[in-house]
C-alpha cells in the first residue's frame, strides 16, 4: 500500500515538474502550422525530457504488482508525451502499447461519444498517440485515435487542431476547415486556430482554382480564374500566356483585357498593358483594375492629368476596392521609375488628395491614412438590374442597393444567385460570398461562375485570417515570421518584407529571420539589402548554405566576381543548390579570366540542362579556349534543347512576344 502511495507522490511531483513543461511544448509544437524551435532552449529541453524519460521508465521498472492501472497509465502517457517531444514517435506508440488496447475499433459513430471498451484511457494518451501517428504520417490512425481524444475531452485545442492537420494533409480540406473553425468558435482569443484557418482557406482556394482550370476546361470563366491565380501568385508570364489564350477564344470577355494588362505591366511592357486596360474600359467602364493600371501607365509616361483623373474615378466609386487594389505593390517597372527619381508629378497632382494616395502606395508608406474614404458618388441606376451580367462592374453604392434588392427576395433565378455571390465579395461579405457561391453550386454543381466566387471568398477569408492573427499576436516573432513566410509563398513580397521587418524588431538575432527577408530582397532584386541581410545571416549561422548560395548569386548580380567565388563553392556541397550555384559559379570565373577553371565546374550539370543554356555557355567557354571542335558539338546540342524548350511554349508566347515587338520607343514613352 506504502510503495503504491509512493510511487503516486513520486509520479506527482515530475509530472508537475516535467509533465506540464512537456505538455505546454506539445501544444506549442503544434501551434500555427508548424513547430519553430528556438536555438538557445532545445538542448536545455531536451536534457529535461531524457531525464523524464529516465525518470518514468525507473518508476515502471520498480513499481509494485499492485499498483493501481490508472497510475501507471499515467506514468506510461508522461513517458509518450516525453519521448514524443525527443521526436522518438516510434517509442512513444509503444510506450502507449499497454495503455491503448492493440487494434481498438471505437463502437461508436459519434465523436461526442467514447466506446465503453475505450473508458477509462486519459485524452492525454489519445492526443499523444494522434500526434505520434501524424509525424509518422499514419493518417488513418492519427484520424482516429485525435477524435477519439476529442470523445474523451472536447475541449482539447491540441487534438482539434492536430485532427485538423492529419485532415488537411489527408487531402480533406472542408473537413479540415470545420475542425479549425470550431476551435476558432470556442478559443477566439489564440492565433493558431486562426492561422490554421487561414491555411486551410488559402489550400482550398488553390484547389479550386486548379480544378477549375481541368473541370472548366472549355470554359472561359473557370480558365480565368486559374490565370487570375498565377497573376496573384507573381507568375506573370505564365498568366500572359493563359490570358492571351483566353483573348483569341473570347475577345469580348470581361475582366481578360484589364487581367492581361496587368500580366503585361508586371512583365515591363507598359505600352502594350496601356492598349489591353483602354480596351477593357470600353466593355465595362468601371472596372478599378484597368482604371489604377491606366495610372501606371500614364504616370509612366509623365501624363498627370491622366493620373488624377483614374485615380479620382477609382476613389470615387470604388473606395473599398481602392484601398484593396493598393494593398498589393505597383508594377515593378512603375516602382522602380519612382524609388530612381523618374517620376516628378506635376504640383496640382501631387497637392490632391489621391496625389497623396499615391505617394503613400509606392513609398510602401501607411494607406489607411489617406485611401478608401472616398465613395461620395452615389448610384446613378435608381434600380440596378440583377440581370446585369455576372462579372460587370458597379459602383460600391450600386452594388448595396442590388444586394438589399437581392437579399429581400424570397427566391432567386440562377443569374440571380451569382450576382448576389459578386455583390457579396465586391462589398467585403466574404462569408456571405461564401455562402452564396455555396448556394449557386447546390442548384447547378457545373456552374462555373459559382466556383469563381467560392474561390475568391475562400482566398479574401485567408487573407483576414491571417491579418487576425498578426492582430492577436503583435509582439510575436515567430507569428510575423510565418505570416511573411505565407506572403512569400504567394509573391506578396511586400507584405512579406513588412513582416519580416516586424519579426527583426523583436528578435534581431534570429539568423532565419534575416534569411528570410534577404530571400524576399533577392526575390525582388534589391541587391545591396539582399547583401546586408545575408551577411547578417551568415554572422550568426555560418552553417547556412542557403545565405552562401544567395549571397554568392547577390554578389554575381552586383558583378563583384572576386566576393561570389568562395561562397558559391562552399554552396556546392548542398545538392539542392548545386545546379543554380555552379551557374554562378562558372560565370564569375569567366569574367575573371579563369575560363579552364569556369569550364571545370560547368560541365558536371550538362546532363541535367533543360533548356540549352548549360550547353551554350559551355560552347562560348571551348571557343575561348580554341577548341573549336568541342564548342561545335556543345552548340548543337544547345540548337537541340533550345528548339525542344521552344515548340513547348511557341503556342502560348505568340501574342506576348508580339507584344514586346510593340515595346518601341515613341513619343510619349
Amino acid at each position: 500500500m506504502w510503495s503504491a502511495v509512493r510511487l503516486r507522490l513520486r509520479y506527482g511531483f515530475v509530472s508537475v515538474i516535467v509533465g506540464l513543461v512537456a505538455a505546454c511544448c506539445l501544444t506549442r509544437g503544434q501551434s500555427a502550422g508548424e513547430n519553430q524551435p528556438n536555438p538557445l532552449s532545445d538542448d536545455r529541453q531536451n536534457k529535461q525530457y531524457e531525464t523524464a524519460v529516465s525518470q518514468y521508465e525507473h518508476l515502471l521498472a520498480t513499481a509494485p504488482d499492485r499498483t493501481p492501472g490508472s497510475a501507471l497509465f499515467g506514468v506510461r502517457t508522461q513517458l509518450a508525451t516525453a519521448l514524443f517531444m525527443l521526436h522518438r514517435y516510434d517509442d512513444s506508440l509503444h510506450a502507449l502499447e499497454p495503455v491503448v488496447p492493440a487494434n481498438w475499433k471505437s463502437s461508436s459513430h459519434s465523436p461526442s461519444q467514447t466506446a465503453p471498451n475505450l473508458v477509462g484511457i486519459p485524452a492525454q494518451a489519445w492526443v499523444v498517440q494522434g500526434l505520434d501517428y501524424l509525424e509518422l504520417n499514419r493518417l488513418r490512425e492519427a484520424i482516429r485515435s485525435l477524435r477519439q481524444a476529442l470523445a474523451v475531452n472536447a475541449n482539447s485545442g491540441t487534438a482539434r487542431l492536430a485532427l485538423g492537420d492529419a485532415l488537411a494533409r489527408g487531402g480533406q480540406l472542408r473537413e479540415a476547415l470545420r475542425e479549425y473553425q470550431e476551435q476558432v468558435r470556442r478559443a477566439p482569443t489564440l492565433s493558431d486556430p486562426w492561422y490554421k484557418l487561414g491555411l486551410a482557406h488559402s489550400a482550398l482556394a488553390g484547389r479550386l482554382a486548379g480544378d477549375a482550370g481541368e473541370k472548366f476546361r472549355d470554359s472561359v470563366v473557370g480558365q480565368q480564374l486559374a490565370a487570375e491565380k498565377l497573376l496573384e501568385t507573381g507568375r506573370s508570364l505564365d498568366a500572359a500566356r493563359a490570358l492571351s489564350r483566353l483573348l483569341r477564344q473570347a475577345p469580348a470577355a470581361l475582366q481578360l483585357h484589364a487581367d492581361l494588362g496587368a500580366a503585361l505591366l508586371g512583365l515591363g511592357y507598359a505600352k502594350s498593358a496601356e492598349g489591353h486596360f483602354r480596351q477593357e474600359l470600353l466593355r465595362d467602364p468601371d472596372c478599378p483594375l484597368a482604371r489604377l493600371g491606366l495610372a501606371q501607365t500614364a504616370a509612366l509616361r509623365g501624363d498627370w492629368d491622366e493620373v488624377l483623373v483614374q485615380l479620382q474615378q477609382l476613389d470615387n466609386l470604388h473606395p473599398r476596392e481602392t484601398m484593396l487594389l493598393m494593398d498589393s505593390p505597383p508594377a515593378g517597372v512603375v516602382r522602380q521609375a519612382w524609388t530612381e527619381g523618374k517620376m516628378h508629378a506635376s504640383e496640382g497632382f501631387a497637392t490632391s488628395r489621391v496625389g497623396a494616395i499615391w505617394k503613400a502606395w509606392l513609398s510602401d508608406s501607411d494607406l489607411v491614412q489617406v485611401a478608401g474614404k472616398g465613395g461620395t458618388a452615389a448610384c446613378t441606376k435608381s434600380s440596378p438590374k440583377s440581370s446585369t451580367p455576372a462579372g460587370l462592374w458597379l459602383s460600391q453604392a450600386c452594388y448595396r442597393l442590388l444586394r438589399s434588392k437581392l437579399r429581400a427576395k424570397r427566391s432567386l433565378l440562377r443569374a440571380e444567385k451569382i450576382k448576389l455571390a459578386e455583390a457579396e465579395f465586391r462589398l467585403g461579405d466574404y462569408a456571405g460570398a461564401l455562402r452564396a457561391a455555396e448556394n449557386v453550386l447546390r442548384s447547378d454543381p457545373e456552374q462555373p461562375w459559382g466556383t469563381y466566387w467560392l474561390t475568391k471568398a475562400h482566398s479574401a477569408l485567408a487573407t483576414d485570417c491571417f491579418v487576425r492573427v498578426g492582430t492577436l499576436n503583435p509582439d510575436s516573432p515567430r507569428v510575423h515570421q510565418m505570416l511573411a513566410k505565407h506572403y512569400a509563398g504567394w509573391a506578396d513580397y511586400s507584405k512579406a518584407k513588412t513582416e519580416y521587418l516586424a519579426a527583426l524588431r523583436l528578435a534581431p538575432g534570429l539568423p532565419d529571420l534575416h534569411l528570410g527577408l534577404a530571400t524576399v530582397y533577392w526575390r525582388t532584386a534589391e541587391w545591396p539589402q539582399a547583401q546586408k541581410e545575408l551577411e547578417r545571416t551568415l554572422e550568426l549561422a555560418p552553417g547556412s548554405a542557403v545565405a552562401r548560395y544567395e549571397l554568392g548569386n547577390t554578389y554575381v548580380q552586383q558583378r563583384q566576381w572576386d566576393s561570389a567565388v568562395p561562397h558559391l563553392r562552399q554552396a556546392l556541397a548542398d545538392s539542392s543548390l548545386a545546379f543554380g550555384a555552379r551557374l554562378d559559379l562558372s560565370k564569375a570565373e569567366s569574367e575573371m579570366g579563369q575560363t579552364r577553371q569556369a569550364l571545370e565546374d560547368l560541365l558536371p550539370i550538362a546532363s541535367e540542362d533543360k533548356d540549352g543554356e548549360v550547353h551554350f555557355r559551355i560552347a562560348k567557354l571551348y571557343r575561348k579556349l580554341g577548341d573549336s571542335a568541342h564548342a561545335q558539338g556543345a552548340l548543337e546540342i544547345f540548337k537541340q534543347l533550345s528548339a525542344a524548350a521552344q515548340r513547348a511554349s511557341d503556342s502560348d508566347l505568340d501574342l506576348v512576344e508580339s507584344e514586346r515587338g510593340k515595346e518601341t520607343k515613341q513619343p510619349g514613352w
